[in-house]
């Protein structure tokens, strides 16, 4: 007797389409952080935090709902420059930075 319930779930993880610790942080692995508590930007004179946080959420980055990783930053990064490019500022470079400690701030450096 099987349980139709687990069916799916274990033929997705058998073929790798699903993690099991997908969207748990996990402060042990390498180059994985806990969620921050708060998003800051420093250098943003063209735009407010919150015109920033509204572009990210428009995205889908925001809410946070996994670790922040490398490529995650590298992909918020790309996208706030795009924004940047087309509101006129074609020499905006943008830098995330992971938080420095477990649940503290995601920083982006424009």
């Amino acid at each position: 007797m099987r349980a139709p319930g687990l069916v799916l779930p274990l033929l997705l993880l058998a073929l790798g389409c699903a993690a099991p610790e997908a969207g748990v942080p996990h402060p042990g692995k390498p180059g994985r952080n806990p969620l921050p508590v708060t998003i800051s930007f420093r250098g943003n004179r063209a735009f407010g935090s919150s015109k920033l946080k509204k572009v990210l959420e428009k995205l889908g980055y925001l809410p946070l709902r996994k670790p922040i990783t490398p490529a995650f930053l590298a992909d918020c990064s790309w996208d706030l420059e795009e924004f940047y490019r087309e509101s006129g500022f074609p020499d905006a470079r943008v830098r995330g930075f992971p938080p420095a400690k477990p649940g503290g701030t995601l920083l982006f450096r424009i």
